[in-house]
């Protein structure tokens, strides 16, 4: 995989383990993603957002954390009145092997659901379809 493709993709991270961000921006940098944001939950994610000059064009998502869980995060996107918000690329990683989970992240506007453990040539690919993917409607 070509890493000047992903030199200029925007990602946050929402995870409340602070190792497995660190992985996860590990993995992002080994396969050329230069420009990542953090948050441990989705209410910090969401006080990010809201003073970004440049909104990320993909949220690496993780569903079970406090304060704000990943799906209450992927709906408040959704329903948001901000279409630049609403455009940012949804990818759900989970532990959970549910078919509900990836059922429910789908109809919130998730366009990709990754199960952990996850490698670095997951993260790119899922990028890289996210990116060529259609626009996201709103519900």
């Amino acid at each position: 995989m070509p890493q000047a493709n992903l030199e200029k993709i925007k990602v946050m991270i929402i995870e409340d383990q602070k190792e497995m961000r660190r992985i996860i921006t590990v993995m992002l940098q080994s396969i050329g993603v230069k420009k990542i944001t953090e948050a441990d939950n989705g209410v910090a994610a969401f006080r990010l957002l809201q003073h970004m000059k440049e909104l990320p064009h993909i949220v690496f998502l993780d569903l079970h954390m406090k304060e704000m869980d990943g799906l209450t995060f992927a709906q408040k996107i959704r329903l948001s009145k901000s279409e630049l918000l609403q455009k940012m690329r949804l990818i759900v990683l989970t532990g959970d092997s549910e078919i509900l989970l990836k059922t429910v992240s789908e109809q919130l506007g998730a366009v990709d659901v990754l199960l952990k453990p996850i490698s670095a040539p997951m993260l790119g690919n899922a990028i890289i379809q996210a990116i060529k993917g259609p626009q996201i409607p709103a519900p």
